[in-house]
């Protein structure tokens, strides 16, 4: 819980075992803030919708400077940014590639019990994005619709998000991901063990 929050979640989390995989409810500006520290390598980076105020003349009247702050080392990030990286190839956003995104990306698809919200959240060098689709009312008619629905993460969510990418990133060349020098770890793990 305490990564989470220094990583910007800001609402009440619980110490629970699923909550390594992510299982919290949480307003997408929190994970927003989230992934920005994630994509940023564990720097904290102060969200803010206004950069700058600028005069009829073309020049900046005020600036807004975010503040940064290194809160997950950036070993450490950068490990569990790799390790994101495989939902793109092996994982649940495998239809993202199918779908003709093709710059190097990290993410995490996720969808709460009884199929009430669907979500993706990820991100490339350039770009965030978190999409999510879900069911802001909780009523019988709705319940069943959830349930006939069934719709996941990489179900309804994705495809939001991998629509947005494509054309924010059009014409460009995929670039990869900036992993800071020295940060990346190799990781062994036993398959019949774990260790």
């Amino acid at each position: 819980g305490n990564v989470a929050k220094s990583a910007g979640f800001e609402g009440d989390i619980k110490p629970l075992p699923s909550l390594s995989l992510g299982a919290m409810d949480a307003p997408p500006l929190d994970v927003a803030r989230a992934y920005t520290t994630l994509a940023n390598f564990g720097l904290r980076r102060e969200l803010t919708s206004t950069l700058a105020v600028v005069g009829e003349d073309g020049r900046a009247v005020a600036k807004f400077l975010p503040k940064d702050e290194q809160v997950i080392p950036k070993e450490e990030a950068a490990n569990l940014v790799q390790i994101m990286t495989t939902v793109f190839e092996d994982g649940t956003a495998r239809p993202a590639r199918a779908a003709g995104f093709e710059w190097p990306s990290s993410g995490k698809t996720g969808t709460t019990n009884e199929f009430r919200d669907a979500w993706f959240a990820g991100f490339t060098r350039k770009l965030v994005g978190i999409s999510w689709v879900g069911f802001d009312r909780d009523d019988e008619i709705v319940r069943k619709h959830r349930k006939a629905l069934k719709l996941t993460g990489a179900v309804a969510a994705l495809p939001v998000w991998t629509q947005f990418m494509n054309a924010a990133h059009r014409n460009q060349a995929p670039r990869d991901l900036a992993y800071p020098d020295g940060a990346l770890r190799r990781l062994e793990v036993d398959l019949i063990t774990g260790g």
